[in-house]
């Protein structure tokens, strides 16, 4: 159905909570705490929840963007999301909401094209040059808040 090009960034599901939040440095004091977390229903985001904290703690919207409305009404304490969707929900409300931790990583993008096309080739090779010269994390330092490049 398409044809993928090469990897440009791994990314996961973290925890978002409040900008002013410090009771959670890290995954272990939020499982310990009573916090509640917001997710999206029917997700992979709500599964890792739920494996983490157990359903009494979770709380599950149909809507992509409520759990983090809820979040910023102060109605749950945190929200299990995907990083990309974390990073744009903090560009619209900076200062409001950060990334106390990753809970899980391997999820890969990389752009799409057509079955066969005359793209693909030389993409990846522009990407390949990006990340030689160190365009590609300067580019994702920008948008995604930390580098692209492989630890």
């Amino acid at each position: 159905m398409v044809d993928y090009g090469d990897v440009y960034v791994e990314y996961g599901q973290v925890i978002l909570v409040r900008g002013d939040e410090t009771r959670f440095p890290d995954e272990a004091a939020w499982v310990a705490s009573d916090a509640t977390v917001g997710t999206q229903l029917g997700t992979t985001n709500e599964i890792s929840a739920m494996k983490l904290v157990g359903e009494d703690r979770v709380l599950s919207f149909e809507e992509y963007d409520m759990p983090v409305v809820a979040l910023l009404a102060g109605d749950t304490d945190s929200v299990i999301i995907d990083e990309m969707a974390a990073v744009g929900f903090m560009g619209e409300n900076p200062d409001d909401m950060k990334v106390a931790f990753g809970v899980t990583s391997g999820e890969m993008l990389a752009p799409v094209f057509p079955p066969l096309s005359d793209l693909t080739v030389p993409v990846n090779w522009a990407m390949q040059q990006m990340f030689s010269d160190g365009k590609m994390d300067e580019l994702c330092n920008k948008w995604f808040f930390r580098p692209c490049t492989p630890e």
